[in-house]
């Protein structure tokens, strides 16, 4: 490597640390500030009533059983009586992605977990930036284990299974496989539907290109789907889920494709036109490029381009697909949260077969120009709406600090409160980072602490 590209190499990193990592640490600071809500009291309501596991077979029939959600929700702090976790979780979740991602570019680049760990944050940080339900998707526990938890298992996943099938087959790769594959159908249906159909492309390749032999670890994976939709449909939770679900506006085949298409374009250029996309986009894209550009495993993987390609497009499309068809109603943000993550797992498999193909020299960009743009797009980027512009609002303006006030005040006029019912004051402002719902009498609360709340 010259002179030149030493310095363009520096540079790039400089640049996307300058940015990225200021707007990461806004995500992870103001997590300090958070507190639960809504159905993190519910499951841990029922620990505490029943006992982990009678709690568990209770819920398995009130709600769809997914066994990993369900045990990392009963198992959540609150079941303690504390309420500090709920603070730390999701910054712990935030780092953990940013861990699988490393693992996973380490194992498609080849290179140490030192290399990929940058790449692997400016891919997390842009997550952040652009999702659509940052206070429902990250912030708020219940969820995170049932979307957040299934995403970073599929990441594992993925990395164990191109490992087992380009690398070396150990033992030890096909049990995480298994296990990623028996917790991913514990989290939620969607991730589970998208898992089944990665699958099936795998064994359709297989007979396309009459590879011989039996694929053992495939059969496993399909027997282990089997025993967990078995699982799964035998408890009366699932039926009655999904007749709720149920209405009307449900069951329009074209109508629901159609609505799918344009939440995926409507979501994308919401993307596309933050300017924090870009700003830490545009010098990422340098550090993914030199990190891409020597991968060996990456050409063999190339050759299937056709068939990822066509798994995504599926997977875009039955996301908002499978909620409208079902519901008639819209995907709740934090369900649209995983349109994003695979929109931008997408934009990485583009960006790896342009790094490889022969665009590569078009799109090398110079640091004279970049520097002044990416000033550019982080200055627009803090004058318009956007998810890093608000959360700075929260903590700069102090609204964080005053909602964990207020809620640390609730919480102790409600031990205080020995009367059947208690009334607490009305939050006047909720920040943006946890605001997805108005702050009114919340039946869970009053089931966890055993007494009424009002909010007044």
């Amino acid at each position: 490597m010259n002179q030149e590209s030493k310095a363009a190499e520096r540079s790039d990193v400089i640049l996307c640390l300058a940015v990225s990592l200021p707007v990461l640490a806004s995500f992870l600071f103001v997590s300090f500030y958070n507190h639960p809500i809504g159905d993190d009291f519910w499951c841990t309501a029922m620990v505490r009533k029943y006992g982990f596991w009678r709690a568990q077979s209770e819920l398995y029939d009130i709600v769809p059983p997914r066994y990993l959600e369900l045990a990392v929700s009963c198992l959540a702090p609150l079941s303690f009586g504390k309420f500090f976790g709920y603070k730390i979780i999701p910054i712990f979740s935030i780092l953990l992605l940013i861990y699988v991602m490393a693992g996973l570019l380490k194992t498609l680049t080849g290179t140490a977990y030192r290399n990929t760990v940058l790449a692997s944050t400016v891919f997390v940080t842009l997550f952040l930036c652009v999702v659509p339900g940052l206070a429902e998707g990250i912030y708020w526990v219940s969820a995170l284990a049932v979307y957040y938890l299934g995403m970073v298992l599929f990441v594992i996943w993925c990395n164990y299974l191109l490992k087992w099938y380009h690398k070396e087959r150990k033992p030890y790769y096909s049990l995480v496989v298994c296990l990623c594959l028996a917790g991913i159908f514990g989290c939620n249906e969607l991730i589970s539907t998208i898992v089944l159909a990665v699958l099936c492309v795998v064994f359709l390749e297989r007979v396309i290109s009459r590879k011989g032999g039996i694929d053992g670890l495939l059969l496993v994976q399909f027997f282990v789907a089997i025993v967990c939709l078995y699982f799964v449909f035998q408890y009366k939770g699932t039926g009655n889920r999904y007749s709720l679900l149920k209405n009307r506006g449900s069951g329009r085949l074209f109508y629901s494709i159609g609505h799918a298409l344009m939440l995926d374009g409507y979501y994308i250029c919401r993307a596309l036109i933050n300017p924090f996309f870009w700003a830490i986009a545009l010098p990422g894209y340098g550090i993914f490029r030199r990190l891409v550009s020597g991968a060996v495993l990456l050409p063999e993987i190339f050759r299937y381009r056709l068939y990822f390609f066509i798994t995504w497009v599926f997977i875009m499309v039955f996301i908002p697909f499978s909620m409208f068809y079902l519901t008639g109603a819209y995907c709740p943000l934090r369900v649209s949260n995983m349109i994003i993550f695979f929109f931008l797992m997408g934009l990485v498999w583009a960006a790896a077969i342009v790094v490889q193909g022969k665009f590569k020299a078009k799109l090398n960009f110079s640091g004279r120009i970049l520097i002044p743009a990416v000033c550019l797009l982080v200055l627009a980027g803090v004058i318009l709406p956007n998810n890093v512009s608000k959360v700075a609002r929260d903590l700069y303006s102090g609204s964080a600090r005053e909602y964990d006030k207020a809620w640390d005040k609730r919480i102790e006029l409600i031990r205080q409160c020995k009367a059947d019912s208690c009334i607490v004051p009305h939050y006047r402002q909720i920040p943006f980072a946890f605001k997805f719902e108005p702050d009114a009498e919340e039946p869970r609360i009053s089931e966890y602490f055993n007494r009424t709340i009002i909010v007044r």
